[in-house]
């Protein structure tokens, strides 16, 4: 399983641009988890052109600085996904963080 946490600071089209974590070469599950500072920011999850989780808020946390809270803050639960390259993009106001899970069906 590989996963990738990170914190964002600045609004992307694709915050996983640079992540290897990107790059899906066999059926996958994903799992999201996402928390920013501000109510406003919008967060989403595709695959290739195909969206798995549409533009949308996640939950509000002064915790966003450092921290995902993975018992309150999923958006996305044990998602199939085929081959492809994720893209996720955020626009961020202050800062958020995520937590991204994609794990190989064996």
């Amino acid at each position: 399983m590989a996963s990738r946490r990170q914190l964002v600071s600045a609004s992307s089209t694709d915050v996983l641009a640079n992540q290897e974590i990107r790059e899906v070469s066999t059926p996958s599950i994903v799992n999201l988890w996402a928390t920013a500072v501000t109510v406003t920011d919008l967060i989403g999850l595709a695959l290739n052109r195909t969206t798995i989780m549409p533009a949308g808020t996640c939950n509000v946390s002064a915790a966003a600085l450092g921290m995902v809270d993975t018992d309150r803050d999923q958006l996305i639960f044990g998602t199939v996904v085929g081959a492809g390259l994720l893209r996720m993009p955020w626009t961020v106001t202050t800062s958020g963080i995520y937590l991204l899970s994609v794990e190989p069906i064996l």
